[in-house]
């Protein structure tokens, strides 16, 4: 049984080094039975293909209207309808070989078709903007509803911009870029009645895009004080001004605002939050730090072990 992984709606660019990725629709073929698929059309240019060893081979099982993105680093990406989360593949070269599917949990999803996009595909890859992906699909595990958009700026590694459009009845949805820079949304709402199309900017969306990571000390003894070291990474186009640093703790235990410093483009800084771990605790807890800047803010989270 030979299937396509899914039809894309012409979006795609055009690799500039691997003929067969050009804007359509048909984007991979695999074989569900794991045999592999030995060409992927019947062109003379694909049979020159096939005898270089060009042609993309078998991604799967489990395929179903894949989106594809080419990264800032020029890998690609599949991302892939699936439930309870979206599943993503990688290929480092050009699209011939790909990652088996895995699961991203940062992506819930129904198994419905959703829409993935690059803001900057030709910009440079020193622009932060170079990384920054664009996704909707209806957050949901089980139901098609709840639209949602999200951003990622470090190519979908992590997505800390998140905005319901409609927490409603909603199915497939498509993205585009406009030429003034902002968003166009296009999608399908109120048990597919209607079609909506709605543009936004990524002022509207909100948030801040960066990276947080939480380095707890060796111990955290029960009854004691400590500091947690938290670093952030500005992953914006822009400057943050002199900004905050909370720390959510357990109950029981105390904690402080930290002042982070203003951070260009790229930059980061590393701070020190103190805490103090409340007499009982015990086992393992987890720790939220939540930088604020410029009316915008990003978390990241760690999973840290108190002792008696």
């Amino acid at each position: 049984m030979v299937e396509f992984l899914g039809y894309g709606r012409g979006r795609g660019l055009a690799h500039e080094n691997t003929f067969w990725a050009s804007a359509g629709h048909a984007h991979l073929i695999m074989d569900t039975r794991g045999q592999g698929w030995p060409a992927a059309g019947g062109s003379a240019a694909d049979t020159d293909a096939r005898a270089a060893g060009t042609v993309p081979g078998p991604v799967g099982p489990g395929g179903d209207e894949n989106k594809t993105v080419e990264l800032s680093d020029r890998r690609f990406v599949l991302n892939n309808r699936s439930k309870p989360y979206r599943t993503i593949a990688y290929s480092t070269d050009g699209g011939v070989n790909y990652t088996p599917f895995a699961q991203d949990t940062q992506l819930t999803d129904p198994a419905n078709n959703a829409s993935v996009m690059r803001y900057a595909p030709d910009a440079a890859p020193s622009d932060p903007q170079s990384s920054w992906l664009l996704f909707s699909n209806t957050e949901d595990a089980s139901a098609r509803r709840n639209l949602t958009v999200k951003m990622s700026c470090d190519n979908g590694r992590t997505w800390p911009i998140r905005k319901v459009v409609d927490p409603g009845a909603a199915a497939y949805s498509t993205l585009t870029r406009l030429p003034d820079g902002r968003l166009g949304l296009l999608y399908e709402r109120a048990g597919y009645q209607h079609i909506t199309y709605a543009p936004f900017d990524l002022k509207w969306l909100g948030g801040t895009c960066a990276d947080i990571t939480i380095t707890p000390p060796a111990t955290l003894k029960a009854g004691t004080g400590a500091e947690v070291t938290v670093r952030v990474v500005n992953r914006m186009d822009v400057r943050r001004d002199r900004s905050t640093m909370d720390l959510t703790v357990p109950g029981g235990w105390t904690t402080s605002r930290v002042v982070v410093p203003a951070l260009n483009p790229g930059q980061g800084a590393d701070v020190q939050v103190p805490v103090t771990v409340s007499a009982g605790a015990s086992g393992s807890v987890t720790l939220t730090a939540t930088y604020r800047a410029s009316g915008k803010q990003a978390s990241g989270n760690a999973t840290v072990t108190a002792t008696p």
